[in-house]
């Protein structure tokens, strides 16, 4: 799972080497952006959704061998919070 990924430039590179990948991201437009950029790569494993971890209703997918965050962090009200989700 990725926070704040922005146009999914990081999700498009890194999706090929997982099982699957969430990108998520508060902008719905870059969440479109990314689901556009997934599909010219061809990548059936990456899905994006629009929100914030505090904000994700995660159903089943709730679980993740990894949570990355690039360049994120600095932009929310309360890391700690953040990171506690």
């Amino acid at each position: 799972m990725e926070l704040g990924c922005g146009t999914g430039t990081t999700a498009v590179s890194l999706a090929p080497s997982v099982a699957a990948y969430l990108a998520t991201d508060i902008s719905s437009e870059m969440c479109r952006i990314g689901r556009q950029r997934t599909e010219e790569a061809g990548l059936s494993n990456l899905t994006f959704a629009t929100g914030t971890i505090e904000t994700q209703e995660l159903g089943d997918a709730g679980s993740f061998d990894a949570v990355l965050s690039f360049n994120h962090l600095h932009l929310v009200p309360d890391p700690a919070a953040t990171i506690a989700a």
